[in-house]
């Protein structure tokens, strides 16, 4: 092909800078010396807009370079020899991504020795280093300068970091801004500190030796097993495990893992080694104490032993658990302390001991409810507890009291009861064999009940439920010695005494004369009233028996009666029996229908009233005929004369 050299401007400078060529074109040939492009915006081109490779190649002595463009794959590459597209090194492709050794880069620059097979995050792209085999890369610093791998935002540019320091050989993590871990010179791993001293909080494992966890508060080592029971710390020798601490069914496990071998607690004793206990853990196991410990205080020498399990001797056959105290009267034969302070002792002679607590933690309680049970809140007292708080308390003067009351109006041997604010029964009586079916007011075998008659004011019911007596439902019976008092006056009390009274002062006195002090009802309708003068009361419902006489029935009842009756010779004109006042229920009845003398007072008393009533019309009739007799024998003027003179007034 022939050479061709094409000018399109020759111009000629004045200055030292020689010629000024435009549009220069140089084909299949060569340039020789320094040509320099100069000018604000100098610009060379290589190839003409065609699809095709451009290169500069670089004519070594024994191998060529060229940088050239892989017109077919977009790509900037750099080679050896002098064809585009043959042994690149470095690809630069039209994302912009740089591959050295790799033409194809996964990364924004990715550095390939060989093919891994791999591929890559997108989240961690920006730098790849790929090998078939081993891949690295290498940080060259001063020996006594740090070569760092640094993490940064735009909050601070090292707010992480990995760092080497040459001039005390540690390797050093870095998080938050503050170093969390380091590999010192001698391989040790420290976490959370910088030393490797004793007492520095943070964890310290020594290269090919131990593992130290320091903490100020807190576990410093907090083991957490979830789901399946089993070991949470194996223990072995040479290889082979010896034992483990462990978790089944949320109990804690120590457990031997070597046939018929021991679990051995040891101790110093003046500088010397001793075994302080030994737990043959074979399945007829016991548990021995060295008896060289401490003897000191041990008074009865029996085995030489202090505690004996298992029975010990002959004299102690059969017991399972044995301690040998000290001599009648000691402090105790087994001790509780807590720092220097005794919180339980059993003595000698067999006597409990222990601190008292208070409601929340009594002195004597249960493992899954510590706050039920029984203590002493103070000299000679004893206080059950439930719940945190007082049910029941036997205070120093023999009384027994209920709901907090620590002073009950009580004397020695009394119960007192307390509520608090509570307003349903105080005391119930059950019993299995009943069934009243009253269920809206009490349970079906609840047959009486004491609470208060107001929830705020106080006073005291009383309640029975029965089945089905017909007769006694609530029994009262006083039975006494000898006959009570027989003198009637307002000062007398009777076998049975029903009081009511006024408060006065802090005392009590006298209700008013009108006040009732007993009422008698039918469920809600009082038929008797007692008023505080003695007046007697009683339901007026019935009116008094008109249709008969009533002053013959009062007689008949007395004749009936028959005690202290003087008979009159009236008598043979009363009309009506004994029969008679049972039929109109002024007498009652004994069970077989027979009339008895069990009188209706109220009864009687309108009996009475009737009969004067009647009386008293008689004679208002009576004197209405005399005056109509005396009228028509002397005249009205005289008739009424005679009337005012004996003060008679007639109804009309």
């Amino acid at each position: 092909m022939t050479s061709e050299i094409k000018v399109d401007t020759i111009s000629e400078q004045t200055s030292a800078n020689g010629v000024t060529i435009d549009g220069l074109t140089i084909k299949d040939g060569n340039i020789q010396g320094s040509p320099a492009l100069v000018g604000t915006t100098p610009s060379f081109t290589i190839g003409d807009g065609g699809a095709e490779d451009t290169k500069i190649v670089f004519d070594g002595n024994a191998l060529d370079y060229y940088i050239g463009l892989d017109d077919s794959a977009d790509d900037l590459v750099i080679g050896t020899g002098s064809t585009v597209g043959s042994n690149n090194l470095i690809t630069i492709d039209s994302s912009g991504k740089i591959g050295v050794g790799e033409s194809v880069p996964l990364g924004k620059m990715h550095i390939k020795s060989a093919d891994s097979g791999a591929s890559v995050n997108g989240v961690a792209d920006e730098l790849v280093l790929e090998n078939s085999s081993r891949s690295g890369m290498t940080i060259l610093s001063g020996n006594s300068s740090i070569g760092t791998i640094a993490f940064g935002d735009d909050g601070s540019n090292t707010i992480g970091s990995i760092n080497y320091d040459h001039s005390s050989n540690a390797l050093t993590f870095f998080a938050n801004g503050s170093e969390t871990a380091r590999f010192d010179s001698s391989g040790n791993f420290l976490l959370g500190t910088s030393a490797t001293t004793a007492g520095n909080e943070g964890l310290v494992y020594f290269n090919g030796s131990s593992l130290r966890v320091t903490r100020d508060s807190d576990e410093p080592l907090n083991l957490d097993r979830r789901t399946n029971d089993g070991a949470m710390a194996v223990f072995q020798k040479d290889g082979t495990p010896i034992g483990n601490i462990g978790v089944s069914s949320s109990n804690f496990v120590v457990q031997s893992s070597v046939s018929d071998k021991d679990i051995l607690f040891k101790g110093n004793d003046g500088g010397s080694t001793i075994t302080a206990l030994t737990l043959d853990m074979s399945e007829a196991g016991v548990a021995t104490f060295n008896s060289s410990i401490n003897t000191t205080g041990i008074l009865n020498t029996v085995n030489n032993s202090l505690l004996i399990i298992g029975g010990g001797n002959a004299t102690n056959a059969g017991a399972n658990l044995t301690m040998y105290g000290g001599a009648s009267g000691s402090a105790g034969a087994f001790r509780f302390r807590n720092a220097t302070t005794v919180t339980a002792n059993i003595t000698a002679s067999g006597q409990i001991e222990a601190v008292s607590g208070g409601v929340s933690t009594p002195t004597f309680a249960f493992t899954t409810d510590p706050n039920t049970g029984m203590t002493r809140p103070t000299t000679d007292t004893l206080q059950f507890v439930t719940g945190g708080a007082e049910a029941m308390r036997i205070t120093s003067g023999q009384t027994i009291s209920t709901g907090g009351e620590s002073s009950p109006d009580v004397g020695a041997g009394g119960l007192g009861l307390d509520q608090n604010a509570n307003d349903d029964a105080i005391i119930t009586f059950k019993s299995s064999d009943v069934a009243h079916g009253m269920t809206s007011s009490v349970e079906t075998d609840t047959y009486a009940i004491f609470k208060k008659q107001s929830a705020t004011k106080g006073g005291l019911q009383i309640r029975a439920f029965a089945e089905d007596n017909p007769n006694e439902r609530i029994n009262i019976d006083a039975q006494g010695d000898g006959d009570v008092t027989e003198s009637t006056s307002t000062s007398t009390k009777g076998a049975i005494c029903l009081i009511s009274s006024n408060k006065s002062g802090s005392g009590q006195g006298s209700m008013n004369a009108n006040g009732n002090i007993l009422s008698i009802a039918n469920y809600s309708a009082t038929r008797f009233l007692f008023e505080g003068n003695g007046d007697f009361h009683a339901d007026g419902g019935s009116n008094t028996f008109d249709e008969y006489e009533d002053a013959q029935l009062v007689r008949a009842y007395d004749l009936s009666h028959g005690r202290g009756v003087i008979d009159s010779k009236f008598d043979k004109f009363v009309s009506y029996n004994h029969e008679k006042l049972a039929d109109l229920r002024l007498v009652g009845r004994e069970e077989d229908g027979t009339p008895n003398h069990f009188i209706n007072v109220t009864g009687f008393q309108r009996l009475h009233n009737g009969a004067i009533w009647q009386q008293y019309e008689k004679h208002q009739r009576l004197a209405e005929a005399v005056y109509e007799m005396a009228k028509e024998a002397l005249g009205k003027d005289k008739a009424d004369a005679i009337l005012n003179k004996h003060d008679i007034k007639l109804l009309n």
